[in-house]
């Protein structure tokens, strides 16, 4: 069976752990409490897959990274009906790019972030230009982040719906051919 790329850098992110602790998902990747998380559990806020894994406090990383997954093929759903063919295409040309120059790429954005999966506010800041988080929020409520063709990782559990990226997402995007203009 074959390991998901989220999956696989969640283990290397929690230095090969299969279960993290609920508390400290809830706080690092839905931002709430672990007594709020839990009533989100047990409400059916997250799929259902998920909950039933979720035992004595931990997570496994393997549900997670499911999670995560399901998560952002919602989101591709979205960007790919709103794709060219020749975006598509030029999307196309970054899976056939050196699997080792993109797993470098992967292995310097796990350093420079310290995690697998980035907030995206920090992503805006950092590529994107938008230093208030106000504003990359703005932009990624009114579609722009999607017409970039960025792939997000939103949580539908809280509140304040924090957005995230994957590694494997920022570094497709960083290397795939776009003619874009970014203006502020």
């Amino acid at each position: 069976m074959k390991l998901s790329e989220t999956f696989e850098l969640l283990m290397l992110e929690h230095d090969g752990q299969f279960h993290i602790p609920l508390n400290y998902v809830a706080t690092r990747y839905f931002k709430m409490e672990s007594a709020a998380f839990k009533k989100h559990l047990n409400s059916g806020a997250l799929p259902k897959d998920f909950t039933n894994s979720v035992e004595l406090n931990v997570v496994p990383t393997r549900s997670l990274a499911n999670l995560f997954e399901y998560l952002k093929k919602e989101k591709e759903q979205i960007i790919m009906c709103n794709r060219t063919k020749n975006s598509q295409k030029s999307n196309d040309m970054t899976n056939d790019l050196n699997p080792m120059g993109r797993w470098m790429l992967m292995s310097s954005l796990m350093q420079q972030y310290g995690t697998a999966i980035i907030p995206y506010t920090r992503i805006a800041a950092d590529y994107l230009n938008w230093k208030s988080e106000k504003t990359a929020m703005a932009k990624y409520n009114d579609g722009t982040v999607t017409k970039l063709q960025l792939v997000t990782i939103q949580s539908n559990v809280g509140r304040k719906q924090p957005v995230f990226v994957a590694v494997q997402d920022l570094a497709d995007f960083l290397l795939s051919n776009r003619n874009v203009a970014i203006l502020n």
